[in-house]
């Protein structure tokens, strides 16, 4: 029989388990960490005007300034999609709240958070970790992030928006991403098609998502105390005589 493994303890033939990945995360990207209090988010929204809600939000908020930043809160105006009228984005001990308004005509409005992180490594992935309470109601979360293409020019960008559909049950999104620049800016939108329904974020992080592949090894019962690597099942890979699975 051909050999299965080198003298280097490189695999020869497919179905051995040479590495597994192992994931660690770094250190948090937001400010404050996942606190939340009655002053997180300010009283006040910045109004949007226009379908491109998300970059026209991020300029009115003078960002990105490359360094991280406080939460801000936006709303739609009823140009582009319904008003949130007063029912702007809140904080409370351990919570934010964003709420949605919904007319017959313009549909959904559209509010939430963003805020700018510092010191990303662009092309390294993150993780971003949105926990909910159970107070959430049916309604869409999407997220996406918000860059500068330019140096010496302020030319927004937004990525590619993920959506996730949220109600009471849903307890956590998680959405990896690859960072564009050193300063991305979290964007967090929340609509529904029910008026009055709202989300509840209990806590946000942001980490740095790593991820490592380790040799895997065995002792083998064959050799005794010597290690060998671990053999993944694959029926199309003979046994040794005698060797059973």
């Amino acid at each position: 029989m051909s050999r299965q493994i080198n003298d280097n303890g490189m695999p020869l033939v497919n179905g051995l388990d040479v590495f597994v990945p192992i994931v660690t995360f770094g250190d948090e990207k937001l400010s404050f960490n996942d606190s939340f209090t009655a002053g997180t988010i300010p009283r006040t929204a910045l109004p949007t005007r226009l379908s491109t809600y998300a970059t026209e939000a991020v300029a009115g908020a003078g960002l990105p300034i490359f360094k991280n930043s406080n939460w801000f809160s936006y709303g739609t105006s009823g140009i582009s999609y319904t008003s949130i009228g007063t029912s702007i984005p809140a904080s409370d001990n351990n919570k934010i709240i964003i709420s949605a308004v919904v007319s017959g005509e313009t549909g959904s409005s559209h509010s939430g958070i963003f805020q700018e992180l510092k010191d990303l490594i662009p092309d390294n992935e993150y993780q971003v970790t949105i926990n909910l309470t159970n107070e959430s109601a049916v309604g869409v979360i999407a997220v996406s992030r918000i860059y500068n293409v330019q140096l010496d020019t302020l030319v927004l960008t937004q990525s590619n928006v993920t959506e996730f559909s949220v109600s009471p049950t849903t307890s956590q999104i998680v959405m990896d991403f690859k960072a564009y620049s050193p300063s991305d800016i979290l964007f967090i939108d929340y609509s529904s098609t029910i008026n009055g329904n709202s989300v509840e974020i209990s806590s946000i992080y942001v980490k740095e998502k790593n991820e490592y592949r380790v040799p895997v090894f065995v002792d083998s019962p064959l050799t005794g105390s010597s290690t060998v690597l671990a053999r993944k099942y694959n029926s199309s890979i003979p046994l040794d005589e005698g060797e059973t699975v």
